[in-house]
């Protein structure tokens, strides 16, 4: 569930890079989408950086944006907490918050494994990213989109 939301968000960047123009309510749904996949599963708190590096950096955020994006994502997270509260959860809740991290890794399968079948889709996804980068124009609009797409590929690896 909480994929499905990060793909909205990512759609809606793609949306600022399209518009080139100050729209608060997909700057809001960034931040929304990105704190309900937070919701779902804490670890995607990862998105948060990643949010804002992008806003800032490819969408160019306005200060007035970047907060808009920030209220949103924190806002459904709160939602949660607030929930805890009134279902007198909210003391087991900070007490499990600080331990997302530092939870028992079990290694189901080599790493080497995970390179052999990661190996040929990434292959594919490098030859396709640089033949419609070198070989063929792109407007501007794609060119962002491509960053945003090669950031979202760092940020997640």
């Amino acid at each position: 569930m909480a994929v499905l939301f990060l793909v909205l968000a990512i759609g809606q960047l793609f949306s600022q890079t399209v518009l080139q123009k100050e729209t608060s309510e997909s700057t809001l749904l960034i931040g929304i989408y990105g704190g309900i996949a937070t919701g779902f599963h804490l670890n995607f708190v990862i998105f948060l950086p990643y949010l804002i590096f992008t806003g800032i950096a490819i969408s160019g955020f306005s200060f007035r944006q970047l907060l808009l994006a920030l209220i949103g994502f924190f806002l459904p997270l709160l939602l949660v907490l607030v929930f805890f509260f009134w279902n007198n959860g909210h003391s087991e809740t900070l007490q499990i918050l600080p331990e997302i991290f530092t939870y028992k890794k079990i290694q189901l399968s080599t790493l080497a494994s995970w390179m052999i079948l990661a190996g040929f889709p990434l292959i594919l996804a490098l030859v396709g990213y640089f033949y419609s980068a070198v070989l063929r124009g792109s407007t501007i609009n794609q060119q962002k989109q491509r960053q945003l797409i090669i950031l979202w590929l760092v940020f997640f690896l």
